[in-house]
């Protein structure tokens, strides 16, 4: 696991994939099924979330990238 961030709903939470299609992944809070917020992403890290968007960024662009809930 990289890096985790809770909305108090549910767990965000991507894994290193040895460098390769990072996903990144979402369950609520209680447990459950897990859901693939977003796929084939490069080098994620620092996630953050709102009542919208999650977001994160990409350290190779050095940009902010984000996604809606």
């Amino acid at each position: 696991m990289l890096d985790i961030a809770s909305d108090g709903k549910h767990v965000y939470w991507n894994v290193d994939n040895n460098g390769t299609s990072i996903p990144l992944y979402r369950v609520p809070v209680g447990g459950g099924p897990v859901f693939n917020v977003a796929s084939y992403l490069k080098y994620p890290s620092r996630i953050a979330v709102d009542d919208t968007h999650i977001y994160w960024t990409d350290t190779t662009q050095n940009d902010v990238k984000r996604v809606s809930k």
